[in-house]
């Protein structure tokens, strides 16, 4: 339980490096559409989903990943 602990606490460290760079893929997305490969996207979308439950709040609620989110990848059914 404590190396379990432990390892969530690291992950949650080290997780800003994470975050930069899917914000940093959606963003040039958002801000160019077609700009960046559709596989990058889905790639980019798989490992927020799989790290979602590990995300600090902070990283959901305090900036703008769920409107970006939101805004460019909820309807389009090739990002669901």
């Amino acid at each position: 339980a404590r190396k379990n602990l432990e390892l969530k606490q690291a992950l949650s460290d080290q997780f800003q490096t994470i975050y930069e760079l899917c914000n940093f893929i959606c963003k040039a997305h958002s801000a160019n559409p077609g700009s960046v490969k559709d596989s990058l996207l889905n790639t980019t979308l798989n490992t927020l989903s799989t790290f979602m439950k590990w995300i600090p709040l902070g990283f959901i609620f305090q900036t703008d990943l769920i409107q970006i989110l939101m805004e460019y990848f909820w309807d389009p059914p090739m990002f669901r």
